[in-house]
């Protein structure tokens, strides 16, 4: 109960104010790569086991997600691996034109990182003692994307 914003009124923000994107808190434009955004705030916390924008307040809590400075995950974590980093870090771009596109990109991203050079699984995602692996966290994912 931490997350005080339940009500709902005009001009006003609805949602788990920690897991909103900035241009949410701004009020501007919305679009998929909120979605990437919240989803990637998850996967960082699965990953560090650390919440990444929690104030004292609520106003606290919105400045922290509207500035998106986010703490390089290996600095908390240093045992994730640095393209699992890479990808966190992009989903969680502060500007959305730096993010992926859609969560089903995300998911491929997650499932296929770029940089690997083949099609399989990344041996971190099947091996890696991760709270990521134990619950399937790209077929989450590739759930949101369907729905979108």
């Amino acid at each position: 109960a931490s997350e005080r914003t339940s009500e709902t009124q005009a001009g006003t923000l609805k949602g788990k104010l920690g897991y909103m994107s900035p241009e949410q808190t701004a009020k501007g434009p919305v679009d998929r790569r909120a979605d990437v955004f919240a989803l990637g705030i998850v996967l960082y916390e699965m990953c560090t086991r650390r919440r990444l924008f929690r104030g004292d307040t609520d106003a606290e809590t919105v400045l922290l997600v509207r500035e998106a400075d986010v703490p390089r995950p290996r600095v908390i974590a240093p045992m994730l691996p640095v393209e699992l980093e890479h990808i966190l870090l992009k989903a969680l771009a502060k500007d959305p034109k730096d993010r992926y596109p859609t969560a089903e990109r995300f998911a491929e991203e997650l499932r296929h990182p770029a940089g690997g050079g083949s099609r399989r699984q990344p041996a971190w995602l099947e091996h890696h003692d991760l709270a990521l692996a134990e619950v399937g966290t790209t077929d989450l994912l590739g759930s949101v994307a369907k729905t979108r």
